[in-house]
C-alpha cells in the first residue's frame, strides 16, 4: 500500500477490507472499526488515544476494550436539564418548513452552545425539546450548579436568537425549563452503528413533568437540585407535582435567579404601601382628563420608590384613556420637550406638517418653531428664531408645544422622573405652557426633596418611609416566605427602616453572609451606601474599573468609551459580571448603572485626583470617537485638570446653551470658565475680558441692565487701549441706550473711538480690522444720536459706517460681523431719512437692510427693516400698500411678543389715520 496516499491503520473485522485513520466505520460493509470507549461505549475513530466524549484511555494498561465488563452501564448522579420550545409547532402552519427547520437549528445551536460551556453533555434533541446531562460521563462536584447557571443562561441567550427571527414570525420564542437531580444509570444505548451514550432513569422522567409544569420563561427544579445548589441561588416554593407514576406528590420550586442578582427581584414586585399616594395622584389624572392642565411633584429620598410610583400610575386604569410620555431627563438642551413633542406629533408629521397644521402658517418663522422642537439637529443657529431674545423663544416654543398637546385625541400625562437632572431651558418652556393652561394635561415630577419645580403644582406628594408591615410584604412577594424566615424577614425590615431600596440591599447582604447587616452612622441612607460599596467590593478588579470609569460618565454610559479609557477592545465580559449583580443593566448597547445610589457610590469612592484624571481620560475618549456635542464634553473637562480645555469648552457649551434659550445655564459655564483664570489673563485662545464680557452681555439678556454695565466695566478695566477694549466698550454703550442714558452711550462710544485710533497708530491691528471695528462704532453712534433726536448727527455717523465698510474687499465685507453692522447702519440710517421726510433715499436703506437681517436670518431685525419699508410707501403716497405692510409687521411683532415692535407698529398706522385696537 505504499502508493496509497491515505496511511492504513487496520482491516475492517467484518469484511477485511483496508481502513484508513480517522474512520468510525467501515466504507465497505459498515462495520464499526474504531474502539469503542470503555467508560462512556462511545464509538471512537481509527488512531483516537482517547474518547473525544468523556476523555477516557481507549488502551489502558491491562484492559482489553472487547470485554464486556468494562463496557457496563453504571449508576450515576445526574442532574438532567430538559428544555422544550414553546409555539415552535404551531410556526409550521403559517411558515415553510424550510424556514421553520432552519430557526429551530439556530435556538438549538445556541442552547446547545450554553450547555456545552457549563461543561453539560447534550444528550438528544426529540422534535421541540433538548435533554442536556451534567455529571456524566463525568461527573464534577458542582454538577448541579453548573445545571442551575445554564438554565439561568439559556433564557437569556434566546434573546439573540429572537433578535432574528422574532420579526420574521411576528412572535418571540421562549422556552420552559425543568431541572432535577437523581441517580440515573450511564453508559450505551442502542446497538451496532446506532449505539450512544446516555442515561436512564427515573430523575429523566421528573426532569420531563417538571420542565411541563413550568410556564413559558419560566425554570421548575426537584428538591434535590434545590438542596445542591444551595445559597448561589433563589428560589420560590411552588404547590407540589402530582406527577404520573408517583405515589406522592413531588416538591417543586421556582429558579428565580443567582443570590448575586437578588436585587433584580424587587423590580417586579407591584407597588405596595403606597396606597394612599396613588390614590392621590389617580383622582388628580381623572380631573385633569376632564379639562384643564396641572401638575403634581412627588419627592422622596433615594429609594423611597418614586420611579415605581409612576410605574403604578401607568398601569392604572385612570391613566389607561391618557397618553403616556416618559422623557428623559438629561442636560442637553430642549432634549426633554423635544422627546415630549415628537410624542404628541402624528406619525409622519415633519416640521413644514406641524407648522402649516398646527401654527397655520409655513413662514420663516413656524418653520424655525417646529424644527427646533421636532429635530434632533441642534445645528439650527442659522434658524429664523436663534436671533430671538431668549424669553421670547421660550414663549413661542411653549405655546407650539401647548397647541400640539390640545390636538391630541387623549389627554397626554407627562411623568419626568429625576426632574432635578432635566435641562432648565426644557423646563422654562414646560412652566410657559402650564401657565396658560387652555388643554387637559398632566405634568408629574418625582424628585428628591430638595428640587422645586419651576411651575405651580396642584398636590405635593411625599413618599414618606414604609411602615414594617409593608416591608415585610414587599419581601415576601420578591422571595416569597420560606426563602427568608419570619424572625430574619422582621429584622431585615426594621433595619431598612422603611426605605425599599434599603430593603433590597439588606437582602443581598443577609443572602450573602447569613447575617442582618448592622445600622451604619448616617441613618438608613448611610446604612445603604455601605451595603451598596460592599456589593462592588465583592466583583473583581477588573469590573469594579469598568464600573469606575461609567460612574464618571453618567448614570447611562457607552462601554466603547470605557473600553477606550481602559485601553481595552471589548468590556463585555467585565460587564456580563457586573449585569450579573444586578449593578448594571444592559440595553440596546448601552449600560445603565441598575441604582442611581450605585452609580454614587462608584463615583464618590474615586479620590478627587483620579476622579479629576478620568474626566480627563473620558473627555479625551469622547473626541476620539467623535463626539462634538460641547456641554458633554464641558462636563467632563470641567472636572479635569486641564484648565485651557476646561475654559474652551465651557464658554462652547455656554454658546450652546444660549442658543436653546438656556441663559442662566450659559451663565453659570461661563462664570465656571471665568473662575478658574486665576492670576492668568489668558489660558489657550480665550482671555479673561472674552469671558467677562461674554457674561457681561448675558446678564444684559437677563433684563438686569444695572449689573451688565457693572460687569463691562470689570471687563474693561485691566485692558490695555485696543480693539479687544474698543468692542467691550461698544457692546457697553448699547447697555447704556437701553438705560437711557445717551451721555453715558457716547462717553463710552468716545473712549472706544480712543482706542481704536490709538490702535490704527500703533500699526499692529490689520487695515480690515480698523475699518470694521470704527463702523461698528459708527453704527451704535448713529443708534444713540437717532435715540437723542438728533437727526442730522445719526445720518452722519450712518453714512460713516457704510463708508468704512465699503474700504473691505468681497471676503471680509461677507463675513458676519460686517455684514451685522451693515444692516444696522442702513436701518437706523432709513429711520433717520424717513424722520427727516426723504422717503425715497430711506426706502433704498431699508431695502438694504431687509436683505441683511435676511441673511443673518435675524427675524426682530428684519420686522424693523420691514416697518421702516412700510413707512417709506406712506410717504411715497401708497397709504394702502403701507397699511398692509404694517398690520403684517403689527402681527409679527404680537407673535413674537415684542413690545416696543408693537408700539411702533401701532404708532405708524396711528401716522396713517388707523385705529389700532
Amino acid at each position: 500500500m505504499a502508493g496509497n496516499s491515505m496511511e492504513v491503520a487496520l482491516r475492517c473485522p467484518s469484511c477485511g477490507r483496508d481502513v484508513g485513520l480517522d474512520v468510525a466505520f467501515c466504507a465497505g460493509c459498515g462495520g464499526a472499526v474504531g474502539a469503542q470507549c470503555p467508560r462512556c461505549a462511545r464509538q471512537c475513530r481509527t488512531g483516537d488515544r482517547f474518547c473525544a466524549l468523556c476523555g477516557a484511555d481507549l488502551a489502558p494498561e491491562g484492559v482489553n476494550s472487547d470485554d464486556e465488563p468494562t463496557r457496563r452501564a453504571e449508576r450515576k448522579l445526574v442532574s438532567i436539564v430538559f428544555i422544550d420550545m414553546v409555539g415552535f409547532t404551531s410556526l409550521g402552519h403559517h411558515h415553510d418548513a424550510e424556514t421553520v427547520k432552519g430557526a429551530m437549528t439556530a435556538f438549538f445551536r445556541r442552547l446547545a452552545a450554553v450547555a456545552r460551556e457549563h461543561g453539560g453533555y447534550v444528550e438528544k434533541f426529540i422534535g421541540d425539546a433538548m435533554m442536556t446531562v451534567f455529571g456524566a460521563p463525568t461527573s464534577r462536584e458542582d454538577d448541579a450548579i453548573r445545571a442551575l447557571n445554564a438554565a439561568i443562561e439559556m433564557h437569556r441567550a434566546l434573546d439573540e436568537v429572537n433578535a432574528i427571527y422574532s420579526a420574521r414570525f411576528n412572535r418571540s420564542i421562549q422556552i420552559r425549563v425543568g431541572v432535577n437531580t437523581g441517580i440515573a444509570i450511564a453508559g450505551a444505548i442502542g446497538e451496532g452503528r446506532a449505539t450512544d451514550y446516555g442515561v436512564s432513569g427515573d430523575v429523566v422522567n421528573v426532569a420531563s413533568r417538571l420542565q411541563s409544569a413550568a410556564d413559558p420563561g419560566e425554570t421548575v427544579i426537584g428538591e434535590t437540585t434545590r438542596e445542591l445548589g444551595g445559597r448561589g441561588f433563589l428560589y420560590a416554593s411552588i404547590a407540589p407535582l402530582t406527577l404520573k407514576g408517583k405515589p406522592e406528590p413531588v416538591p417543586a420550586f421556582r429558579l428565580l435567579g443567582r443570590s448575586d442578582s437578588v436585587t433584580e427581584l424587587f423590580e417586579h414586585v407591584p407597588l405596595i404601601g403606597r396606597d394612599q399616594e396613588l390614590a392621590q395622584l389617580r383622582d388628580i389624572a381623572q380631573l385633569v382628563q376632564a379639562g384643564g392642565a396641572a401638575a403634581v411633584a412627588v419627592r422622596g429620598p433615594s429609594g423611597a420608590g418614586k420611579s415605581r410610583m409612576l410605574d403604578a400610575l401607568r398601569h392604572d386604569e385612570s391613566a389607561a384613556s391618557a397618553s403616556w410620555i416618559a422623557p428623559s431627563a438629561t442636560d442637553v438642551p430642549l432634549s426633554l420637550v423635544r422627546e415630549v413633542a415628537r410624542s404628541l406629533a402624528r406619525d409622519g408629521d415633519d416640521a413644514a406638517t406641524v407648522a402649516r397644521r398646527v401654527l397655520g402658517a409655513d413662514d420663516a418663522l413656524a418653520l424655525g418653531l417646529a424644527g427646533r422642537l421636532l429635530s434632533d439637529d441642534d445645528a439650527v443657529d442659522d434658524s429664523a428664531i436663534a436671533s430671538l431674545d431668549a424669553g421670547t423663544r421660550t414663549s413661542l416654543l411653549a405655546d407650539l408645544l401647548g397647541r400640539l398637546a390640545a390636538e391630541s385625541p387623549v389627554p397626554p400625562i407627562i411623568a419626568i422622573d429625576d426632574a432635578e437632572k432635566a435641562d432648565r431651558a426644557s423646563l422654562a418652556v414646560l412652566a410657559e405652557m402650564l401657565a396658560a393652561g387652555a388643554f387637559p394635561a398632566l405634568v408629574v415630577t418625582t424628585s428628591d426633596t430638595a428640587w422645586e419645580p419651576p411651575w405651580d403644582v396642584v398636590a405635593e406628594i411625599a413618599l414618606d418611609d414604609l411602615d414594617s408591615a409593608a416591608m415585610e410584604s414587599i419581601l415576601v412577594a420578591a422571595l416569597g416566605e420560606e426563602e427568608i424566615g419570619a424572625d430574619a424577614r422582621a429584622r431585615i425590615a426594621e433595619a431598612a427602616a422603611g426605605n425599599p431600596l434599603a430593603l433590597a440591599e439588606l437582602v443581598w447582604a443577609f443572602r450573602a453572609t447569613g447575617e442582618v447587616p448592622r445600622p451604619r452612622s448616617g441613618g438608613v441612607a448611610g446604612t445603604l451606601l455601605a451595603l451598596v460599596q460592599s456589593r462592588i467590593d465583592a466583583v473583581d478588579e477588573e469590573a469594579r474599573a469598568a464600573l469606575r470609569v461609567g460612574g464618571v460618565i453618567g448614570q447611562t454610559f457607552d462601554p466603547a468609551v470605557v473600553g477606550h479609557v481602559l485601553d481595552r477592545e471589548s468590556i463585555a465580559e467585565p460587564l456580563e459580571r457586573l449585569r450579573r449583580r444586578n449593578l448594571v443593566q444592559l440595553h440596546d448597547g448601552t449600560v445603565r448603572f441598575a441604582q442611581t445610589a450605585i452609580r454614587d457610590v462608584a463615583y464618590e469612592s474615586l479620590l478627587r485626583a483620579e476622579r479629576a484624571r478620568l474626566h480627563g481620560r473620558v473627555a479625551q475618549a469622547l473626541e476620539t470617537l467623535g463626539a462634538d456635542d460641547p456641554i458633554l464634553l464641558a462636563s467632563h473637562w470641567r472636572h479635569s485638570d486641564e484648565r485651557d480645555r476646561a475654559v474652551e469648552t465651557l464658554c462652547q457649551a455656554a454658546e450652546a446653551r444660549l442658543a436653546s434659550g438656556d441663559v442662566a445655564g450659559a451663565l453659570e459655564d461661563l462664570r465656571d470658565a471665568q473662575s478658574r483664570f486665576g492670576s492668568d489673563e489668558e489660558l489657550g485662545a480665550v482671555t479673561r475680558a472674552d469671558v467677562g464680557g461674554r457674561i457681561a452681555d448675558l446678564v444684559a439678556l437677563t433684563g438686569d441692565l444695572d449689573a451688565a454695565v457693572a460687569e463691562y466695566a470689570a471687563a474693561v478695566a485691566p485692558l490695555a487701549n485696543g480693539l479687544p477694549r474698543a468692542a467691550l466698550l461698544r457692546r457697553l454703550a448699547l447697555v447704556e441706550l437701553r438705560r437711557r442714558d445717551d451721555d453715558a452711550a457716547l462717553d463710552a462710544l468716545q473712549s472706544a473711538r480712543d482706542d481704536i485710533t490709538l490702535a490704527e497708530l500703533d500699526g499692529n491691528e490689520p487695515v480690515e480690522a480698523i475699518f470694521t471695528a470704527l463702523a461698528a462704532l459708527s453704527a451704535v453712534s448713529a443708534r444713540a444720536h437717532f435715540t437723542a433726536g438728533r437727526l442730522d448727527e445719526s445720518t452722519w455717523e450712518s453714512r460713516q459706517a457704510l463708508e468704512m465698510l465699503s474700504h473691505l474687499n468681497l471676503e471680509q465685507a461677507a463675513e458676519a460681523n460686517a455684514r451685522r453692522t451693515a444692516a444696522d447702519a442702513n436701518l437706523v440710517l432709513a429711520e433717520a431719512l424717513i424722520d427727516l421726510g426723504d422717503g425715497a433715499s430711506a426706502a433704498e436703506h431699508a431695502d438694504s437692510a431687509r436683505a441683511g437681517y435676511a441673511e443673518l436670518r435675524d427675524l426682530a431685525a428684519g420686522l424693523r427693516a420691514d416697518l421702516a419699508i412700510a413707512r417709506t410707501r406712506g410717504l411715497a403716497g401708497n397709504r394702502a400698500e403701507a397699511r398692509a405692510r404694517i398690520e403684517g409687521c403689527l402681527a409679527l411683532a404680537r407673535r413674537l411678543g415684542d413690545r416696543d415692535a408693537t408700539d411702533a407698529c401701532s404708532h405708524a398706522l396711528t401716522e396713517l389715520g388707523v385705529v389700532v385696537l
